[in-house]
């Protein structure tokens, strides 16, 4: 068994980087927990070797854990199963309980992936099982480019929140000036129809119909924003 996917579910977080399938505008944040010194050195080089911006953190303890996941928020993180007295599951509960990286990704890796471990990986949110003997440079790579997908999925209701918020600035803004420049009880025709073509004609409002701006100056949700 070369690799598990299980794909758990990724979310993005207000002060979080959302990395497309380009370079990033920033390092790549990568944890790996590992007890093993070789294997640490060995997922540190294939990030390494992709080719991206990737800047590892490689320890050695739970202790160090969770030390390194107060210093920052990381984009994925890697944890051995077997961890001396411990596995890998103990290091994700701390991840999830983890105020500032409880969102981020949790990638298993061990010598060996039977099927009742993915299967439970799976029912924990594990976002993908790695056999140590499949981590090479392209399989990181691939790895890296399903997260930021993940990510950047995961941040379109949080852009389409922020596009709302600006929209009902807009709005409000838009009507206070024309309230200001005119009377809206007596606006004649003529100038509302040409007010409705200039707002069309600059696609802030759909379509230049005069009766528009008035319903638009009462009720301002008819101004929207789409997010293709």
């Amino acid at each position: 068994m070369s690799g598990v996917h299980t794909h758990g579910g990724v979310s993005s977080r207000d002060g979080r980087s959302v990395h497309g399938m380009g370079n990033p505008p920033c390092p790549f944040e990568v944890l790996i927990l590992d007890d093993d010194r070789f294997d640490r050195s060995m997922i540190t080089r294939a990030f390494a070797s992709t080719g991206l911006d990737v800047q590892s953190n490689a320890v050695a303890t739970l202790e160090h854990f969770g030390e390194a996941l107060n210093q920052r928020t990381y984009d994925l993180i890697l944890v051995d199963y077997r961890l001396g007295d411990t596995d890998g599951f103990s290091a994700q509960d701390i991840v999830v309980n983890h105020a500032r990286n409880a969102q981020t990704p949790v990638v298993l890796v061990s010598s060996e992936i039977q099927d009742d471990l993915a299967r439970t990986s799976r029912r924990r949110g594990i976002y993908e099982c790695l056999e140590k003997n499949a981590i090479t440079s392209e399989r990181m790579s691939n790895l890296l480019a399903s997260v930021s997908q993940a990510l950047a999925a995961s941040a379109r209701p949080w852009l389409i929140q922020i596009l709302e918020q600006h929209r009902q600035v807009v709005s409000e803004d838009m009507r206070q000036v024309i309230r200001e420049e005119l009377n809206v009880s007596d606006i004649s025709a003529e100038i509302t129809g040409r007010i409705a073509r200039a707002l069309a004609a600059k696609g802030i409002i759909p379509a230049a119909d005069p009766s528009f701006l008035t319903e638009l100056l009462e009720e301002p949700d008819d101004f929207r924003f789409d997010l293709q």
